[in-house]
């Protein structure tokens, strides 16, 4: 698969202000998943930071392999990443982090981050985190951080969604220039992977902007729900929950819906 040219992304690659992420940019028009090119790349050992971008995915994939709704207005990236294993927890973080200062630069006052990977404004859902990665003998071989943002998405292309969804330009009133969206995510991404290379971790910002702790929460795992208090989240970002009866399980994977 060709990659387009003349678009409004590749031509940045290089030109940002950046040290990592956006040395080189692919930009497909159409794509069934940016994750699957980053994926390729990074089997091929390509550049760290390179940026896999598409202005509409049709096969886009979030947790547990759901289906990600990316139409037109929607910017869908991944982002090829080269961390000590030890680090691959903190991505998500990283992710949500450069979402979240990505949409305040634009306006947004109301957004946090609901546990553990879903951006919201308000009670609805503008963006979403995935990560992937592949580790082999305790070397990470690459990874994936993938992020989606209704940037000016239209509403009406949304069937009933677990989560309400939003869009900033519904948030902000207008819409917004996708370039300029673009290379703000990237220069807030690669400030926050460049810090988390150089062992600064990004735990206690992410911890700081999750709207789950200190609420009374529904963990979805297949058939069992468990109810409880969110009361922290571990150093590797899974979630303490403490149940009715007192005791205190550790999340790592599930839905959550805040009550």
């Amino acid at each position: 698969m060709k990659e387009n040219t003349g678009d409004i992304y590749s031509g940045l690659a290089g030109k940002l202000p950046t040290r990592l992420v956006g040395r080189k940019v692919y930009y497909y028009r159409t794509l069934p998943s940016t994750m699957d090119v980053a994926r390729e790349k990074g089997l091929e050992k390509e550049l760290e930071g390179l940026v896999v971008v598409a202005g509409q995915q049709t096969g886009g994939r979030g947790r547990k392999g759901r289906f990600w709704l990316s139409p037109e207005g929607s910017l869908a990236i991944s982002i090829l990443c080269y961390p000590e294993k030890s680090q691959v927890a903190e991505l998500v973080m990283c992710g949500a982090l450069s979402v979240l200062a990505t949409i305040e630069h634009f306006g947004v006052e109301n957004a946090g981050i609901k546990w553990p990977n879903d951006v919201l404004i308000g009670n609805k859902k503008v963006s979403g985190i995935l990560v992937e990665s592949q580790i082999m003998a305790e070397t990470v071989t690459y990874a994936i951080i993938g992020m989606g943002i209704n940037v000016n998405s239209d509403m009406s292309v949304y069937n009933k969604m677990t989560v309400p969804p939003t869009s900033l330009a519904c948030a902000i009133g207008k819409e917004i220039d996708m370039r300029a969206v673009f290379c703000k995510l990237i220069e807030n991404t690669d400030k926050l992977y460049t810090d988390l290379k150089n062992n600064i971790s990004l735990l206690d910002q992410w911890k700081s902007r999750l709207i789950t702790l200190g609420r009374e929460v529904i963990v979805e795992r297949g058939s069992t729900d468990l109810r409880g208090l969110a009361r922290d989240v571990t150093p590797d970002g899974n979630l303490i929950l403490q149940l009715e009866s007192g005791k205190q399980v550790i999340i790592s994977a599930g839905d959550v819906k805040l009550e």
